[in-house]
């Protein structure tokens, strides 16, 4: 994030962990969306420059999942430092979305 550049066109869209979307492919980056992509823990950003041209990244686990997955298991492990419990029924379907996205590799 910290090496974007103003004008910079972005190649993929960027969505919010809820499936909405932040900013479309092809916008220009503006300096005004950091604090806003930050904000909704969008960290992965990628453009179109001369570098990159023509390449898509290979995902495992798709990105919007991925960030909701990081969500789930971050309240997790603070429910973990707090309680000193572990509530499995709540791991079991983060566990079982995770084996649903490798499961399409």
């Amino acid at each position: 994030m910290e090496s974007l550049k103003v004008d910079e066109i972005l190649s993929q869209g960027i969505i919010t962990d809820q499936g909405g979307i932040l900013l479309r492919a092809q916008s220009q980056f503006k300096l005004s969306y950091k604090n806003r992509l930050l904000k909704c823990n969008s960290y992965e950003v990628y453009i179109d420059d001369a570098i990159s041209k023509g390449i898509m990244p290979n995902e495992v686990i798709a990105s919007n999942v991925r960030k909701c997955l990081n969500q789930h298991l971050s309240t997790q492990f603070t429910n973990i430092e707090k309680l000193m419990t572990i509530d499995v029924f709540k791991i079991l379907p983060l566990a079982s979305a995770i084996l649903e996205e490798l499961s399409h590799i």
